[in-house]
Formats: C-alpha cells, structure tokens, sequence
C-alpha cells in the first residue's frame, strides 16, 4: 500500500496537480492500494472531488482500492454532501482504523503535492 500525507488543500488548480502527482504511482503488477492521509485539508471543491474520482477510477480498474484517512469534519462534510463518502472508504481524523493503516505504510513517497506519511 502507498500511503501519502495531502500537504495542500484539494481545491482547485492544487487539486488538479494532485491527481497528475497520483497518477505516476504505478498500477502494474498487483492490485495497487492507496491511502491517502487528508489531516492537513480543510477544503475539498468540485475539482477535489473530481481528482479523487479520477484516481478512484484508476486504481478500481486494476482492481485496486483509496482509502481516506485522518479525513477532516469539512472533507468529510464534502465527501457526504456529493455522496463520495458512500463509494470511497472514509476514516474521520484520529479513528482507529487510520491507525492501523498508519502501521502499514511502504515506504517512502514524495511528490510535488503530496508527503510521505510521518
């Protein structure tokens, strides 16, 4: 699993960059899973929504998952509002299950929108 720390809001053009940042991740070989820590984003938009469908989409076509973490009371808020929180797998900041998933991280990642999780 690639787990990375969101270090901008997912709002506009930053949103954008994301999703090309996420999108060299590769998906070959074995289903690719990635969480994505949100605890630093206190705004998600229309384009935010957007590249996280895009990168949803990608990964379920090679039978991979994105798994939300550490998701912030105005993220969230969002992602219920557009129904996201439904499709995608969803973990309010500090829940145990982010936790966990914390212990599970690969390696690390750094790209120009997003950190490796500390």
């Amino acid at each position: 699993m690639y787990t990375f720390v969101v270090n901008h809001q997912l709002a506009g053009a930053e949103a954008l960059r994301l999703c090309q940042d996420l999108s060299r991740i590769p998906v070959a070989g074995s289903p690719p899973s990635l969480q994505l820590c949100l605890r630093r984003v206190r705004e998600l938009d229309a384009n935010g929504c957007a590249a996280l469908v895009r990168v949803f989409s990608r990964l379920a076509v090679s039978g991979g998952t994105l798994v939300l973490t550490d998701v912030t009371e105005p993220v969230h808020n969002t992602l219920a509002e557009v129904g996201l929180d439904a499709v995608l797998d969803v973990y309010p900041l500090g829940s145990q299950a982010t936790t966990e998933m914390a212990l599970e991280v690969s390696g690390p990642h750094s790209f120009s929108n997003i950190g490796p999780l500390r």
